[in-house]
């Protein structure tokens, strides 16, 4: 059974390095906020507009956390935020970040993430959260399409 490391390392060699430095993100751990800083991005080549997210853990073990991120929407508002949150309750593990991945365009994405733990994980989150895309997109264009005149 392969490791979780090895794993990312080789879908590493497949991937597009994003450069830059980039932000943090934070989680709520038993009321306390804890940063994760963010060392590397990976685009990833096999799932369009798919990263993966390298950081630095708060704690010791494991020394790096691994989350697998598929962008929602380009050009993140609250209201999109709000849509996309309903869909994310059933699936637990699942957050949603407004995040900019790329500094130098300064839109700011509407990302799900889900944790990577384990190399089963990754088939699954990707099927899950290309889902929850995929609905989430189907009820933007129902409403955009209740708009229409």
């Amino acid at each position: 059974m392969e490791d979780i490391q090895s794993f990312i390392h080789q879908k590493k060699k497949k991937a597009k390095k994003v450069r830059g430095k980039h932000s943090p993100i934070s989680e709520l751990v038993e009321n306390e906020l804890r940063i994760l800083k963010i060392k590397k991005i990976y685009n990833l080549t096999d799932v369009n507009n798919s990263y993966i997210f390298e950081a630095k853990n708060y704690s010791n073990s494991p020394k790096k956390r691994y989350f697998l991120v598929i962008s929602l929407v380009s050009q993140s508002s609250d209201f999109l935020a709000g849509i996309a949150k309903k869909f994310c309750k059933n699936n637990e593990g699942i957050k949603l970040i407004q995040y900019c991945i790329f500094l130098d365009s300064f839109r700011i994405n509407l990302l799900a993430l889900k944790e990577l733990k384990t190399v089963r994980d990754y088939e699954n989150s990707i099927a899950l959260l290309l889902e929850l895309r995929k609905n989430f997109r189907k009820k933007l264009m129902s409403i955009i399409e209740q708009l229409q005149f």
